[in-house]
């Protein structure tokens, strides 16, 4: 019986959401540059600063909203049913649930780099060479270079359709914040 405590204590603790990280300074001494950034990196070709920013920006590293519930990236889906502010035109969302990080981390990736993103990644890339490619990718998830080709983002925003050009500004805010981000918190 003394053993069964501890054993529970471990198992809870390896299918829960430890949170090794209050702010986000700790947030980013915990992810950048790590190892398991570094698997991501490699495995599925996306710049840690991507993973980390929209991390942190969608439910500052899962402290926040549906994040607190195994929503790390705040990605739609089953699971976790909530509000979203945001969502003005469709406040009543339904987020993916993820059991670990690395399976929210894992889906992230290969979410963003649908034929979509890939498209807006490789605009960006021509239109603005001289970008660093993890600005390339966060411009990629909320627009393209061109608005009539911005309709959907990873993140809203709270518009619809990012062709209007009032939703298309608001969605390349959204990217700018990224973007400053990374400059702030990893570039230092």
């Amino acid at each position: 019986m003394k053993y069964l405590i501890p054993l529970i204590a471990l198992l809870t603790l390896a299918t829960t959401w430890h949170k090794p990280y209050t702010n986000v300074y700790e947030f980013v001494d915990y992810w950048k540059d790590s190892e398991a950034m570094y698997n991501y990196e490699i495995a599925f070709d996306i710049p840690q600063e991507v993973i980390i920013a929209k991390m942190w920006m969608e439910t500052h590293g899962g402290q926040a909203g549906a994040g607190k519930r195994g929503a790390l990236f705040g990605i739609k889906g089953k699971g976790i049913k909530g509000i979203d502010q945001q969502e003005t035109w469709q406040p009543q969302v339904e987020y993916q649930y993820y059991k670990h990080r690395w399976e929210a981390i894992s889906h992230f990736c290969k979410l963003i780099q649908k034929e979509l993103y890939e498209r807006r990644y490789c605009d960006w890339k021509e239109a603005r060479p001289d970008l660093p490619d993890w600005q390339h990718r966060l411009l990629s998830l909320q627009v393209a270079p061109l608005l009539i080709r911005s309709q959907l983002a990873y993140a809203s925003c709270g518009c619809e359709d990012g062709r209007k050009k009032n939703c298309y500004q608001k969605r390349l805010d959204h990217a700018f914040n990224s973007i400053e981000f990374v400059i702030k918190y990893m570039k230092n």
